[in-house]
């Protein structure tokens, strides 16, 4: 199966929220198994973002920060090294793609480019944290898992354990 990361689902692989023990499941299949990963290049930047953003807000002290930015690149690098992580380019097609989708749906670009994204990398399911997202993946066709939703970690850990 192939699981694309919306940053808001991959940074709970790094900060303990709803979610994170199902998303450390997803890592851990991903580094064994025949599961796979999919984020945009993109979305790299948005989980620095939100890391730094947790130390902005005196979430994370400076040695965490520290920690987590290392982890951070360094199982991204590995995974993406051993075939478990494609980190797709931000292309002018799936920019393009997206204008529609941002007009349509009233949302912002980076969202936009979650669900052009995951449909061109032919992913089965898109693990997301925001609501807003998974509503408007259902209405693409894409089959979205909402894993701050009981019912959708629930779903993913039957996927995943299946």
């Amino acid at each position: 199966m192939r699981f694309y990361l919306d940053s808001s689902a991959w940074v709970k692989r790094y900060l303990t929220e709803e979610g994170s023990p199902e998303m450390d499941l997803v890592f851990e299949k991903a580094t064994l198994g025949p599961n796979r990963l999919v984020s945009s290049f993109w979305n790299v930047g948005e989980c620095l973002g939100a890391f730094d953003k947790r130390k902005q807000r005196r979430e994370l002290d400076g040695r965490r920060f520290s920690r987590t930015l290392q982890n951070f690149f360094s199982e991204t690098i590995d995974l993406a090294e051993r075939g478990g992580l494609t980190l797709a380019p931000v292309s002018a097609g799936v920019l393009l793609e997206c204008w529609k989708t941002i007009l349509d749906e009233h949302m912002y670009q980076a969202d936009a480019l979650q669900l052009k994204t995951s449909q061109a990398e032919s992913c089965d399911f898109l693990l997301t944290a925001d609501e807003g997202i998974a509503t408007v993946a259902e209405k693409m066709g894409l089959k979205a898992i909402p894993i701050e939703k009981s019912e959708g970690r629930m779903k993913l850990r039957e996927l995943l354990e299946g």
